[in-house]
């Protein structure tokens, strides 16, 4: 299309081999629709798809759609100061389980030094 107004002839020397290919692809389609959809039967399912009747997993499609929709809205309502404020606390906590982390191996280490020395105490007495 030119400016919206005129459609570009079909064997003009400005238009690509795909955009020929695909307006030649869409007027066959529709013929096909035009065929198959001329069918009664087939005009009577055209109808009651645009009536309202729906497939059974449609409705749950689109429960599932709006659930995200929501869970996408609580993400952009969380105001960015409480995101910043939740990661410096992890930060936070993360520092503090490392050095309690490097306290426990360090009491650790002493009691099992305690243990051996008592242990060390204890057959020098019995001998």
């Amino acid at each position: 299309m030119e400016d919206g107004v005129k459609m570009t002839p079909l064997d003009d020397e400005f238009i690509s081999e795909e955009a020929r290919q695909t307006a030649l692809d869409v007027r066959d389609n529709i013929g096909k629709l035009i065929r198959i959809f001329c069918d009664k039967e087939e005009n009577m399912k055209l109808a009651a798809f645009s009536t309202g009747v729906r497939p059974t997993e449609f409705p749950a499609f689109m429960e599932s759609f709006k659930d995200m929709q929501k869970l996408y809205n609580t993400k952009l309502n969380t105001p960015q100061e409480e995101v910043k404020s939740i990661k410096a606390n992890l930060s936070l906590l993360k520092e503090k389980i490392q050095k309690l982390e490097s306290l426990r191996t360090t009491k650790k280490d002493a009691y099992d030094k305690y243990c051996e020395e008592c242990s060390k105490s204890k057959e020098i007495r019995d001998s």
